[in-house]
């Protein structure tokens, strides 16, 4: 069975959220994502570029078709013939790979972001989430099932024995 979850960053602003459709337990998408935020990422040059990235909310009260709406108003498309070539521009860049949206981020090839932080709330198909929270400075790891959020500092030498103990719940 396919554990789904989402991963991603918080900043004052806003949460910017990328879905994992599996492997989202502790030992998987959680040490994967640990690794890279603490490991890869320049913490502040991704926050500079989410402080200035436009956000649009996958799902909403609307209906998913205004999501082209959405596009063409929030980043300035001459229509749903230019929406299409980004979305499908965005689709092939967040399927090269499970961080693939971040790093073109990173990279500057896209300058938006489709923020899918509304299935945080969905505690029956969404079991793990994962950020870095930028106004605690700590990683978060919340099972969603149980409510549980757990803070883990990037800097603890004990943080693969926090995931075990994580899975274990």
């Amino acid at each position: 069975m396919s554990t789904r979850g989402l991963f991603g960053f918080k900043t004052e602003k806003d949460y910017y959220m990328c879905f994992s459709p599996t492997d989202s337990y502790p030992s998987g998408m959680g040490e994967y994502w640990y690794k890279l935020v603490k490991n890869e990422y320049d913490l502040n040059h991704m926050k500079q570029i989410l402080d200035n990235v436009a956000s649009i909310n996958i799902k909403e009260e609307q209906k998913p078709s205004d999501l082209e709406d959405r596009m063409i108003e929030a980043l300035g498309l001459s229509g749903k013939d230019e929406c299409k070539k980004i979305l499908d521009l965005y689709n092939e860049i967040s399927s090269e790979s499970d961080v693939g949206v971040f790093d073109a981020l990173s990279e500057g090839r896209i300058d938006f972001f489709l923020n899918d932080k509304a299935f945080m709330k969905d505690a029956l198909f969404c079991e793990w989430v994962y950020y870095y929270d930028y106004t605690t400075k700590k990683f978060i790891a919340i099972n969603n099932r149980e409510g549980e959020e757990h803070p883990i500092n990037l800097d603890d030498s004990d943080w693969q024995k926090i995931f075990k103990m994580l899975e274990l719940d």
